[in-house]
C-alpha cells in the first residue's frame, strides 16, 4: 500500500529583480561611450550633443504637455504664434525661416492658427502683392497668455542653474548654434 506524503505547497514563483532604474544621465553616458567606442568619435562632443538634444526634446515635450496642448498648440505651433506676435505683420516665408520649419509645415500651422481665429492674412503694407500675417485680438490674448506661462515655466526649470550659469549656458549654446548654422550654409553651397 502506497502512502502519499502530505501535498507540498506549490512552489513560489521566483522573484525576478528589476534592473536598476536608468536615469537619462546614465543612458546618455552609455550612448556616448558606446558610440565613441564603436566609431572612434570624440566622447566630449558626443556627450555635449546628446545632452543638448535630450534637454531640447525634454523642454519641448513638457512645454507642450503642461502648457500648450490645452490651447491646441504643438511646439512648432507655439513658436509660429510667438514669431507672428514678435514681428507682425510678417510674411509666411519669414516665419518659416525663423522657426526653422519647412514652408509646407509652417503653412499648415498658419492655416490651423487662422482657422482657430488667432491670425489674419492681410496685404503686406510694403509689397501689396504679398500677404502678411498678423494676430487677431484673440490671437494676441492667447499668445501673451502662452508666453507668460512659458516664461514662468522656464524660470522654474532654469532655477536649477545660478543666473550667471544661465547666461553662460545661453552664450555657449548660441556659439554652438552659430557654428552649426555656418557649417550647414558652407555645405549647402
Amino acid at each position: 500500500m502506497v502512502t502519499s506524503s502530505p501535498a507540498e505547497p506549490p512552489a513560489r514563483p521566483s522573484v525576478v529583480e528589476s534592473p536598476p532604474l536608468r536615469t537619462s544621465a546614465s543612458v546618455s553616458a552609455e550612448a556616448r561611450d558606446l558610440t565613441a567606442n564603436r566609431i572612434d568619435a570624440d566622447r566630449d562632443s558626443l556627450g555635449a550633443a546628446i545632452a543638448l538634444t535630450l534637454a531640447a526634446q525634454t523642454h519641448a515635450m513638457y512645454s507642450v504637455q503642461l502648457l500648450h496642448a490645452r490651447r491646441g498648440l504643438s511646439w512648432l505651433g507655439f513658436r509660429v504664434l510667438f514669431t507672428v506676435w514678435m514681428l507682425e505683420p510678417v510674411a509666411a516665408r519669414d516665419v518659416a525661416a525663423l522657426v526653422q520649419g519647412s514652408r509646407q509645415t509652417t503653412s499648415n500651422h498658419l492655416r490651423t492658427l487662422e482657422n482657430d481665429g488667432l491670425i489674419d492674412r492681410v496685404r503686406d503694407p510694403e509689397d501689396h502683392r504679398m500677404l502678411a500675417i498678423r494676430l487677431t485680438p484673440e490671437g494676441r490674448r492667447v499668445a501673451e497668455e502662452a508666453l507668460r506661462e512659458q516664461a514662468a515655466a522656464d524660470e522654474a526649470w532654469f532655477s536649477a542653474l545660478e543666473p550667471e550659469e544661465q547666461r553662460t549656458l545661453a552664450d555657449l549654446l548660441e556659439r554652438v548654434r552659430h557654428r552649426i548654422a555656418k557649417d550647414g550654409r558652407d555645405r549647402s553651397e
